[in-house]
């Protein structure tokens, strides 16, 4: 019997640094950022910083 494929779960609506390293911590495989939201949006600062801080960890598992 062949083992079983391991499966890649992408976690949507990140709005912060927090929630994206909560959700790598967790498993995920890809990130879901989010937008204009009625709680805010994330502006371009916070995004540069969130794609710096999960580059390398989301690039080690491919």
């Amino acid at each position: 019997m062949q083992g079983t494929l391991k499966p890649r779960v992408k976690i949507c609506c990140i709005a912060s640094l927090a929630e994206a390293w909560q959700a790598l911590e967790c498993g995920a495989a890809a990130l879901g950022l989010v937008g204009e939201m009625p709680s805010g949006q994330l502006d371009r600062v916070k995004l540069e910083q969130l794609f710096e801080a999960v580059e390398g960890v989301l690039s080690r598992d491919l």
